[in-house]
């Protein structure tokens, strides 16, 4: 089964930053927003995994995070990627100071040590807003100015199942994993 280990976000994230997309990107047919629900921080990918890895996983993932203290996540900006030529992902930025890059790199080795290739590029949090057609030209939006949303407290991050289909992807939480309330 397909997975992969995320921090999901509260609701009044969530609609500030639906609104700001819808805002910005205007009525370019060019831009698929996939549905807000499914907006979270990704940590790590792993792709495909068997049922006889998963449970010695979990128990790998719950062991890391719980090791961790709680911190806040804040946004920072918007931006798209590539950086540059062609726009083909328009994102939020976010940021967990070294608590979140500490969090993702216990992350990927737990999952190195499971045997899971090593992820091939820097982990470079954002939240993906919205994504261009294939086959489309899109202007790059117009984000004007940061949100005025607040940071929020990081207390777990979850095991999610990534099911593909044509209308998007379907996302099912499967576990969660709670950090250390006092980091000890």
């Amino acid at each position: 089964m397909r997975q992969f280990l995320a921090l999901d976000l509260p609701d009044r994230w969530r609609r500030d930053l639906d609104d700001a997309r819808r805002r910005w990107l205007g009525a370019d047919p060019g831009w698929r927003l996939p549905a807000i629900d499914s907006v979270h921080l990704t940590l790590r990918f792993l792709g495909e995994v068997e049922a006889t890895v998963d449970t010695g996983a979990r128990a790998a993932w719950a062991e890391a995070v719980g090791s961790l203290p709680v911190f806040d996540l804040r946004l920072t900006g918007f931006g798209t990627f590539p950086d540059r030529g062609q726009p083909r992902i328009f994102w939020a930025g976010v940021d967990g100071g070294a608590s979140l890059q500490g969090l993702a790199s216990a992350l990927e080795s737990s999952a190195r040590s499971l045997g899971f290739a090593a992820e091939d590029r820097g982990f470079r949090p954002h939240l993906t807003l919205a994504r261009a057609r294939r086959g489309h030209r899109v202007r790059s939006p117009r984000a004007e100015r940061l949100l005025d949303t607040a940071s929020f407290p990081v207390e777990e991050v979850i095991l999610f199942r990534s099911v593909l289909d044509p209308a998007g992807a379907r996302y099912t939480a499967l576990d969660r994993f709670v950090l250390s309330a006092a980091g000890d």
